[in-house]
């Protein structure tokens, strides 16, 4: 488990790595009901490994439940959003890199990223 804690291994990254076993073992020869047993063999050790991933999911999870608009607020509320995206867009249409998309509809996009910033920041 310690070694394991700190990498932030999810469910999904430890699927993916039985995917990478199961299709080395496949194009080694290995038979279908052989790879099946390994995997289950190394099923019981997803827990250790995705220990700590979960318990900072859980407490990330508690702590939007206690004060979900904490950042929403820290940030100015509506007003300081709108403002960053202000700033944002007035960044964004000087790079030629990204300035051709955000001139399209600039206004349209501007008022859906502020508000999409908003909800996700627990604002109302």
């Amino acid at each position: 488990r310690p070694m394991h804690y700190g990498m932030n291994v999810s469910d999904y990254h430890f699927d993916a790595i039985l995917d990478i076993i199961k299709g080395v073992l496949k194009e080694s020869g290995v038979k279908p009901k052989d790879i099946m047993d390994a995997i289950l063999i190394l099923q019981p050790v997803r827990a250790d490994v995705t220990t700590g991933f979960t318990v900072r999911m859980e407490m990330a999870r508690k702590n939007v439940e206690k004060g979900k608009d904490q950042m929403f607020k820290r940030l100015g509320a509506s007003e300081g959003i709108t403002a960053l995206m202000d700033q944002f867009f007035n960044i964004g249409t000087t790079d030629v890199r990204i300035k051709e998309f955000l001139l399209k509809d600039k206004d349209r996009i501007k008022a859906g990223m502020t508000v999409y910033i908003v909800e996700m920041l627990g604002g109302p």
